[in-house]
């Protein structure tokens, strides 16, 4: 399945109903074969009701057996099995974990031996790295020269404490990565204009990121159209996006460049929209991660909760999604890109 087909919710759906797990890639990492990698959505597993069908948690009271097979599904779309997947163990810290071989399979066939981790990274080939989210970001990155790569899951306050910038350090550290070799892939999640927070969040960005906030008018909600997987929205931003798409060459989201407007938008009943996409960017860009190797898919979960699961949309009532990035073993060669 390609990527321009898994943009396209219709030719998703019918992916799962053939009995596979549609998975959103990045076109930046889906360029390199030496990676499997994807975001999955609510589509592709046996989870029922709120937690359909892909539910990713073993906490928010689903039958076990349910979640674990749906992760078997995932597993064998990376061409891999359970027992290569390690998760995090999320609590909106700003912890990253360094992986190796002795980390296979915790958190699905085994207990995990540690706690408040919400990034990994590794070189092992063939563990797979996940991270759980339904309105955070999802954050993966790889190093191409040192064949390294990583995963972070980047809520408000792993953001504002710049967990993607932690887990570069970690892979700089342990692998010798160099950030301006590093591609970034920043996965569905909630955006801006769905995004309100309260006055105490915003001055935490406004401190850590030196902005102003600047007043607020609605961008515009954006979707992904059924059938040719376009983003419709506001006429005025998608011509700035289609702009931005023809002069870099590659698919981008509906954001504002680096330095045009601000992270936080202020509105007249007090509280901000927040653009963590914009946020991550600034943190990976000052963090020496090149722009044109930031690839944000611009996909909000809320406003595409039919099958994106989303907090904020459903009032917690929901399932958890996955991130998840892997290098290939060599012995793996029949993964499905």
């Amino acid at each position: 399945m390609n990527q321009k087909e898994c943009m396209t919710l219709e030719s998703m759906k019918n992916y799962a109903a053939a009995g596979h797990v549609p998975l959103l890639k990045s076109d930046l990492l889906g360029a390199d074969p030496r990676i499997a990698h994807g975001f999955t959505t609510r589509l592709g597993g046996v989870s029922q009701d709120h937690l359909s069908s892909l539910n990713l948690s073993f906490t928010r009271g689903d039958d076990p057996d349910k979640v674990m097979e749906n992760y078997r599904r995932l597993a064998a779309e990376l061409d891999g099995n359970v027992d290569q997947i390690v998760t995090t163990d999320q609590t909106h810290t700003k912890t990253v974990r360094v992986v190796t071989k002795e980390d296979a399979g915790k958190g699905i066939v085994k207990e995990r031996d540690y706690s408040d981790v919400d990034g990994l990274v590794t070189n092992v080939p063939g563990l797979i790295l996940s991270v759980f989210v339904a309105d955070c970001v999802p954050v993966l990155l790889y190093d191409p020269v040192h064949q390294a790569i990583g995963a972070v899951h980047s809520g408000w306050r792993g953001t504002v404490g710049r967990i993607s910038k932690v887990a570069l350090d970690l892979m700089q550290e342990n692998y010798g990565t160099n950030p301006e070799d590093v591609r970034v892939a920043i996965g569905p999640s909630i955006c801006r204009d769905c995004y309100e927070v309260s006055q105490d969040v915003a001055e935490k960005f406004m401190k850590e990121f030196q902005v102003e906030a600047i007043p607020y008018t609605n961008h515009g909600q954006v979707f992904l159209d059924d059938k040719t997987g376009d983003k419709t929205g506001d006429k005025q931003e998608l011509e700035h996006a289609y702009e931005r798409l023809e002069s870099t060459n590659r698919r981008t989201s509906i954001l504002p460049d680096p330095g045009y407007g601000s992270l936080l938008y202020k509105k007249e009943n007090g509280h901000y929209q927040l653009d963590l996409w914009a946020a991550i960017r600034k943190s990976l860009l000052e963090a020496g991660v090149q722009n044109e190797y930031i690839d944000i898919l611009g996909v909000c979960t809320m406003e595409n909760s039919e099958w994106l699961f989303s907090h904020r949309a459903t009032a917690g009532k929901r399932g958890n999604m996955a991130g998840v990035i892997s290098l290939k073993d060599k012995k793996r060669s029949n993964y499905r890109r």
